[in-house]
């Protein structure tokens, strides 16, 4: 995974976000900023890596992802995050049709064949 930082225009705020594609992430909100988008900086890591630069920054925070420029966030490096534990997977319920358990006169229930 991929953390961004996006700067609109050359003195906007900027926005830090993740995505697989950070290219196509920037052409998506390109369609709808005034301001020209720019990556200036990618960094490999995680969505911890995410919420840490957010709690870094959070002073100044302006909207949703979207923060002041600092200098300092060109330059200033993520502590490393551990990979996140795999999560156990589910156990799967069989599909049952509802209408294969309905009484009927072909197929009736247990309280229906004791009658």
């Amino acid at each position: 995974m991929t953390v961004y930082i996006i700067r609109a225009g050359e003195h906007g705020p900027c926005k830090i976000g993740w995505a697989d594609d950070v290219e196509a992430r920037r052409k998506q909100l390109q369609t709808s900023h005034h301001d020209l988008l720019h990556v200036i900086r990618v960094i490999e890591g995680s969505r911890a890596t995410e919420r840490w630069l957010h709690q870094r920054f959070a002073e100044m925070h302006l909207q949703g992802e979207w923060f002041l420029f600092r200098a300092e966030m060109l330059v200033i490096e993520p502590p490393a995050s551990e990979p996140a534990p795999k999560r156990a997977k589910r156990e799967r319920l069989p599909l049952v049709s509802w209408a294969a358990e309905m009484c009927s006169k072909q197929n009736p229930c247990a309280q229906c064949r004791a009658e």
